[in-house]
């Protein structure tokens, strides 16, 4: 059975513009042309476009997931590769957790140091508080 671009994007809960993106990036598989000009996809793509969505739900990219297909495209399985590629993703997450905690941490310290000074503008400056802190790079 074949579905118009319309009845896939129903029954994914996808704008057909993405699903011409997806087309676009080799994420879908390209669409047969009617001679009218429609686009009709077979049953897979509905297959194909769920697990585009929940992959996305899991933090990987669409280039992380065009890699995925592309192996699966060359009859490997690649559940290897998207072991290592959630394993760099928790990587990903665990250092920007890191780096929101010192950030808070920094955030709490200034809002305590903050709260007992003045906030008079002299010689105009913009804002004294933030002026005076300690840039690190």
């Amino acid at each position: 059975m074949q579905l118009k671009i319309g009845e896939l994007a129903q029954k994914t809960h996808v704008s057909t513009a993405t699903l011409r993106y997806y087309e676009q990036c080799g994420l879908l598989s390209q669409a047969n042309r009617a001679d009218n000009g429609y686009r009709y996809y077979p049953e897979e793509a509905v297959q194909q476009v769920e697990f585009i969505k929940k992959a996305q739900q899991l933090g990987f990219s669409l280039q992380d997931i065009q890699a995925i297909l592309r192996i699966k495209q060359a009859g490997q399985q690649p559940c290897g590769v998207v072991k290592q590629i959630l394993a760099d993703k928790i990587a990903q997450v665990q250092a920007q957790l890191r780096h929101l905690q010192q950030l808070e941490a920094e955030l709490l310290h200034y809002q305590a140091q903050w709260q007992q000074q003045e906030t008079a503008n002299l010689g105009g400056r913009i804002c004294g508080l933030i002026e005076e802190v300690e840039v690190k790079f």
